[in-house]
């Protein structure tokens, strides 16, 4: 383990380049997580006293590229569980400790003037045996996620932690019927699944199942288009306005085993049958009408639409859209 190396310029066919590798300092922390769900949803931090943060790029968030995220994770002891925290390779300076819980936005501890000598260990006695009063796990059951195939992408089920009405990050993305969070007190949630409509649910604690509404219905008549022979018609509604598009929180999924892409934008669609489609979408609000024709061999092209824009209500509604041109 050695700190990251900064850019080293260097002329095409340069020989005997020499790159100097540090290990600069060590920290190392331990929590009594208490459960086994708790351990799992905690997640250590440290971070540059002054505020400066130099990522792993300005992509997707990647914890394995993260100096923030200890490297290595030990057993300390059973009953009640301990986790040890290793961040083995840290420039010399001064740290602020964070201890959060995964999509909570608000850390669980924080601890200032954490010190890192170079060739050195830091063991600061406040980063031991810490804990967390009230700390336990939260566990959400989605009877409507049980059995039914995941959905990827943009129509992916999420479950955000709320700060008010701000989702914190990174959202769990649905991939089962079971959810788990920790936290040292109850927590608001929004509950996006496809096919229904979103909800919020505020003080939610121990375990708790929520189920959902069927969504917002729309219908889409396609008037006066077919496709080429062999292909189809996909039209899709995005939404202008969403809370999680907005702010792209990342995704972290269990059944991925870790960190996701973000999300990008909230679209609900399907391929037109019988000269139209039928779609549920999450909440009412203004939505963008893409549509396109995807051909037997893969080919895909954009098609003109009007109306190019809905106003859905609560209630959803009928509409005929149609094709102006290929673009």
């Amino acid at each position: 383990q050695f700190l990251p190396v900064p850019p080293l310029p260097f002329v095409a066919g340069t020989r005997d380049l020499r790159v100097e590798l540090r290990r600069g300092g060590s920290v190392r922390a331990s929590v009594v997580a208490g459960g086994h769900i708790e351990a799992f949803c905690l997640q250590p931090l440290l971070l540059p006293a002054d505020g400066r943060f130099v990522g792993p790029g300005a992509g997707d968030f990647d914890p394995g590229r993260d100096p923030r995220v200890p490297r290595e994770t030990g057993f300390v002891a059973d009953d009640p569980l301990e986790l040890a925290y290793v961040w083995p390779a840290v420039a010399p300076g001064r740290y602020r400790f964070e201890l959060r819980a995964r999509g909570v936005p608000r850390p669980l501890r924080v601890l200032d003037g954490i010190e890192v000598a170079d060739g050195e260990r830091t063991v600061d006695p406040r980063l031991q045996h810490l804990k967390v009063a009230g700390l336990r796990a939260i566990e959400i059951t989605l009877p409507q996620a049980d059995g039914t195939p995941i959905a990827l992408g943009a129509a992916a089920g999420v479950v955000a932690v709320l700060d008010g009405d701000a989702p914190g990050e990174p959202c769990w993305r649905v991939d089962g019927p079971t959810v788990f969070f920790a936290n040292d007190t109850a927590i608001d949630v929004l509950v996006r699944l496809p096919g229904c409509r979103d909800r919020i649910v505020r003080g939610v604690d121990g375990k708790q199942t929520i189920t959902l509404e069927p969504g917002v219905p729309v219908a889409l008549t396609l008037d006066g288009y077919r496709p080429p022979p062999g292909g189809a018609i996909r039209i899709e509604l995005e939404a202008l306005e969403d809370v999680l598009a907005s702010r792209g929180p990342a995704l972290y999924s269990a059944a991925a085993g870790g960190a996701l892409g973000r999300y990008r934008s909230l679209r609900v669609g399907g391929e037109c049958t019988d000269g139209g489609v039928q779609l549920r979408l999450p909440a009412p609000g203004q939505y963008r009408v893409v549509a396109r024709t995807e051909a037997a061999g893969g080919t895909r092209t954009g098609l003109a639409i009007t109306p190019s824009e809905l106003a859905v209500g609560a209630a959803g509604g009928e509409w005929t859209v149609r094709v102006d041109r290929g673009r």
